[in-house]
């Protein structure tokens, strides 16, 4: 049975993680994010329930659907993700299919950051350990 639905919304806390100091989508590579993504959804075939799911390292800054600037970048002759296609919504093919290459960036840009892991963020570490091989 599929699973959807978001139960466990990032809280403020780690939404501040991201506007503080990420500046660039996680997707496209192109700046101004404006959503962010659970890697791990209800929906994806790798979820384990549980409070874990809330960790900062389960959560991607992407653009929602094109760069803010699309029509412009599209003018100069560029294309691809963020540009003619969304990175967000009506994605998740993508999203799903990346889901480890995600989870290492996240934690890259988490490193970089100094951030520090709490209790929560370990256990979806360990959780999810067989996804950063």
């Amino acid at each position: 049975m599929k699973r959807s639905g978001l139960r466990n919304r990032f809280s403020q806390e780690t939404r501040s993680i991201w506007e503080l100091d990420w500046h660039e989508c996680m997707v496209c590579g192109l700046n101004q994010w404006n959503v962010l993504h659970h890697i791990i959804s209800p929906s994806s075939r790798y979820y384990i329930d549980g409070k874990h799911n809330e960790s900062a390292y389960n959560s991607c800054p992407i653009h929602n659907y094109k760069h803010p600037s699309a029509d412009i970048l599209k003018q100069r002759g560029y294309s691809g993700q963020g540009v003619d296609l969304d990175c967000h919504i009506g994605n998740d093919a993508y999203l799903h299919s990346h889901i480890p290459e995600l989870l290492k960036k996240t934690a890259y840009a988490l490193d970089r950051m100094w951030y520090a892991s709490d209790e929560n963020d370990r256990e979806f570490l360990k959780v999810y350990a067989h996804l950063y091989k």
